[in-house]
């Protein structure tokens, strides 16, 4: 009878622990999603405040001034430029790299 019971304990407290280790690689994986997401989102805006300040500097420049820093500036964010093209429908658009 003895035996019977501490294997119950046993078995229970070994239900207990890998409980807790699934509860904490829940918790690591949804932290690391987090972090994840967050991380992307800043690339995301320092990518957009970039791109502004490059726009807004082409719109404030003296005539003549940068040409040559503009055909640069075009040549490397060529990559980066992003056209509309429709699909055969015509009814759809969506977003290609050039």
């Amino acid at each position: 009878m003895g035996a019977q019971v501490k294997r119950q304990l046993l078995e229970q407290a070994a239900k207990v622990e890998a409980s807790e280790m699934r509860r904490k690689q829940r918790d690591a994986k949804k932290y690391g999603k987090a972090l994840q997401t967050e991380r992307r989102v800043e690339k995301e805006k320092r990518k957009h405040d970039d791109l502004a300040e490059i726009t807004k500097w082409r719109k404030n420049k003296p005539a003549g001034e940068g040409d040559r820093l503009d055909s640069v500036f075009t040549s490397i964010l060529a990559p980066f430029a992003v056209t509309l093209s429709s699909n055969s429908s015509g009814n759809e658009q969506r977003m290609t790299h050039i």
